[in-house]
């Protein structure tokens, strides 16, 4: 529904309570990022190893040469085959091996590598890979090295007789010694090279995969088959086992060390997936056997599940640690899954954390109270239900983007066809720091508060390109639950409506936030909405652009709408913000009858082409706005500024605009010991004596009003209005007002009864700047001096009052005086 070009609207006061989170003790992080793909072949790529040569990273792994779907999806069959070629990509960081070129090691054995497993070693100035070649009845571990940068490579054997269904291995530089392990039979060896080989020495009867992990000179073995892990140290003789566990399908286990935690990752197999999960402690002597359990990845998303497998931990020249390993997912779609390619973790995150690769993998694993820590990087998510009470929290210094990988439906109902991208429903949910982009789907609503919903919290959050299949529909957030706050958060490209807030219990707190509209179109664009009795406040935000009109029924766009239309006693109350270059500003109403409440105060409503403010039949409390001209509003009002309608209690204006954010807490109550403070602190007030007032606290961009006065320097103008509380038995006997960053050294008052300027009487210049004054009801001003009757009607309590606008200057001089005071001049 819009608004028609010759209807009109307004604004009302509305009191909000606080919401009050209490933490939760069992409450938890979970911590979200996105890995880096490193290969993209459509063949099957598996078995990674890394290594550095002091210059370059070296990123080997097999690459199958049939295989083009995956486990789930077999093509021509299953990645378990023994048809690998061994490649490497090298780049000087770790970041750059995701755009180096892949390079096939060309030497006569490269090819029936065994399911694509590598092992690598940087020795004596070679870089050397291995791999298991099946040659019939067995296989055959070789060696390919290069010192010149991989220009050439040799081939040597490393081991015969490893069995073709179970040609495992490893290999590791550690303490000067060339360490190889092996699988023959059930059997792990091992040996090492020197510059001679050594020994061979039996770790276990056990098979399974394995892998080395050096630390100083101390040298372990970590192996895991179908049923337990085991982890083993060398001895100097002999290998001795220092730690076990018994699992359910544990793979392909590596140790790696982030600042006093181990950490043992590996692939546990649970058909049909498998995903990495990771054992965390302060001592390899227990950390499979009592280190905390934790995943890294899901292999999951939804209904659909793939293969995360064959974890490498790594760490840099830079001692930052890297999780690579093999996986399925598919980077657009975590829908549907891919053939296998070679991607890596940056272990950023505390790893005693569960951490996920998806957003929704992590609300799913999450319990009530828990904090979802999310990485940057771009998230494909899909419609998202969240049931429990969640912050998720974004990288504020680098915002995740999110984008939608399925259209969301249009109907008001929880699950894939109702309205909204992020469904809370029975839930308390914060979102911060995150960004929704809906480019490429249909999102009829990003983030939707159900009417069960609890409460929640948007903040510094940005939305953008938000729409559905009609023009007329798309809107970044519905409220339609209870009480949500709305804090500096962006809107961009929405098809419709930025915020929404609908029902009675509905309340929305919209604070410091940018609308930007399409600007004319047959679409419409309305920042804020509200109706059905619900109720916001819109405080500190910039609207702009909004002026589509709808070619079906001519309704109009404008910058806030409120309206009865699906429900009475709907409220808005509008204050401190800018409202600019749209149709309409403020529109109150969509017909006679409409019974909406609202009050519009302290805004700056400029350039609008229809009306600054217009209303339908109730009247709107839009005292004190800055129209654009000190001569006040055009339209109904008698001045060349933005034109207002009937129905639109303008009087009296302001004489500059308002700057941005400054207005402090609407009608703050002050009370004696509690300072009250302007929204950008620039002005504080505290109060002496007994009871409690009202105060209006505001700061102007410029000089109001044109007058003669000349004040030498640089002056800056704030409005003080003070107004006795419900207690005034003794009451408030002083005020001290302290205004910061004044740009001068006097304060000086405009007298209203005089129409002059006056030095204030009792006035101290801060050690840092600032100037306090004392008001009495014997200084120069008075308290009466700051407290007039109440504009207009209405309650006194909750009407603002007219007072003296307080200046400051640079100097003493003033040549002239003028009219200069909050009203019709």
């Amino acid at each position: 529904m819009g608004v028609m070009v010759a209807k009109k609207l307004i604004s009302v006061f509305f009191l909000f309570s606080f919401l009050i989170m209490v933490a939760t003790v069992n409450a938890a992080t979970i911590d979200v990022s996105q890995p880096i793909q490193l290969t993209n072949n459509e063949h099957y790529e598996r078995g990674q190893s890394i290594i550095y040569d002091g210059s370059n990273y070296w990123l080997f792994y097999g690459r199958s040469a049939t295989v083009t779907g995956n486990y789930g999806n077999p093509n021509p069959t299953d990645p378990d085959t023994h048809d690998y070629e061994l490649y490497y990509k090298k780049a000087s960081t770790i970041s750059n091996l995701a755009t180096a070129t892949p390079t096939r090691i060309d030497v006569p054995h490269n090819a029936n590598i065994y399911q694509g497993e590598t092992d690598s070693a940087y020795f004596n100035g070679y870089v050397r890979v291995y791999a298991s070649v099946d040659v019939g009845a067995d296989a055959t571990l070789y060696q390919w090295s290069s010192n010149d940068g991989g220009v050439t490579w040799s081939e040597s054997i490393i081991e015969l007789g490893l069995a073709d269904g179970a040609a495992h291995f490893a290999a590791i530089n550690c303490d000067n010694k060339l360490w190889f392990a092996y699988q023959l039979g059930n059997n792990w060896k091992s040996k090492y090279y020197t510059t001679s080989w050594s020994s061979e020495y039996d770790i276990t009867n056990n098979y399974g995969t394995a892998k080395f992990y050096c630390e100083g000179s101390n040298l372990y073995f970590i192996r895991a088959d179908s049923g337990d892990q085991d982890i083993y140290q060398w001895g100097g003789a002999v290998w001795n086992q220092i730690d076990s566990a018994t699992e359910s399908g544990p793979y392909d286990p590596t140790i790696y060390k982030i600042g006093t935690k181990y950490v043992a990752a590996y692939a546990p197999w649970v058909s049909p997936k498998q995903w990495i999960k990771a054992k965390t402690g302060t001592s390899l002597n227990t950390l499979l056997s009592s280190g905390t359990e934790v995943d890294i990845t899901s292999a999951s998303y939804g209904s659909n599940v793939w293969i995360d497998m064959w974890p490498t931990g790594f760490t840099d020249a830079l001692g930052s640690p890297y999780l690579f390993y093999t996986s399925e997912r598919n980077p657009n779609d975590p829908n549907t899954e891919i053939t296998g390619n070679i991607w890596y973790l940056p272990v950023e995150w505390p790893v005693t954390n569960d951490h996920y690769t998806y957003i929704q993998n992590a609300i799913e694993q999450a319990i009530n109270d828990d904090t979802i820590n999310v990485a940057a990087g771009t998230y494909n998510e899909g419609i998202s239900i969240i049931d429990k009470d969640l912050t998720i929290l974004g990288d504020s210094s680098n915002k995740p983007l999110i984008t939608p990988t399925e259209n969301t439906g249009l109907n008001n109902e929880i699950g894939v066809n109702g309205r909204g991208w992020f469904q809370v429903t029975g839930a308390n949910v914060i979102f911060q720091n995150l960004i929704f982009d809906g480019t490429g789907k249909n999102v009829r609503t990003a983030i939707h508060y159900h009417v069960d919903s609890t409460g929640g919290k948007v903040e510094n959050c940005d939305f953008r390109n938000i729409k559905h299949t009609s023009q007329y529909h798309g809107r970044a957030i519905n409220n339609y639950g209870q009480y949500v706050e709305i804090l500096g958060c962006t809107f961009e490209n929405i098809q419709r409506i930025g915020v929404f807030t609908f029902n009675p219990d509905a309340r929305t707190l919209i604070k410091d936030c940018t609308y930007t509209g399409k600007g004319i179109g047959d679409f419409l664009d309305y920042g804020f909405e509200v109706g059905n009795e619900g109720d916001i406040k819109v405080e500190g935000c910039t609207i702009t652009n909004c002026k589509g009109v709808a070619s079906v029924d001519g309704s109009t766009s404008a910058g806030i709408l409120v309206t009865t239309a699906w429900g009475s006693n709907t409220k808005a109350t509008i204050i401190g913000d800018t409202i600019s270059d749209s149709t309409t500003g403020i529109a109150v109403g969509y017909s006679t009858t409409d019974t909406s409440v609202v009050v519009a105060k302290y805004n700056n409503v400029i350039g609008n082409d229809v009306y600054g403010i217009s209303s339908t039949g109730p009247l709107v409390n839009a005292e004190n706005n800055w129209w654009g001209s000190d001569t006040g509003p055009s339209g109904e009002g008698s001045g060349t500024g933005n034109a207002v309608s009937t129905n639109v209690d303008y009087e009296p204006w302001l004489g500059a605009a308002v700057v941005q954010g400054s207005f402090g807490p609407e009608r703050m109550l002050i009370e004696v010991g509690t300072p009250e403070t302007s929204g950008d602190g620039s002005i504080t007030v505290e109060a002496f004596g007994a009871g409690t007032g009202y105060l209006d606290l505001i700061t102007y961009q410029n000089r109001p009003w044109t007058d003669s006065a000349v004040f030498s320097g640089a002056s800056n103008f704030f409005d003080v209005k003070y107004e006795p509380g419900p207690y005034v038995d003794p009451g408030i006997t002083s005020l001290d007002i302290t205004f910061q960053n004044p740009g001068g050294s006097k304060m000086y008052w405009w007298n209203k009864g005089t129409e002059s300027w006056g030095l204030c009487s009792n006035q101290v210049l801060n050690g840092d700047g600032s100037i306090t004054i004392t008001v009495t009801a014997t200084t120069t001003p008075t308290l009466d001096d700051l407290a007039d009757p109440p504009f207009g009607g209405g309650d006194p309590l909750e009407v603002p009052v007219m007072s003296p606008i307080i200046l400051v200057s640079l100097f003493l001089g003033i040549a002239g005086f003028g009219y200069f005071f909050v009203g019709k001049k």
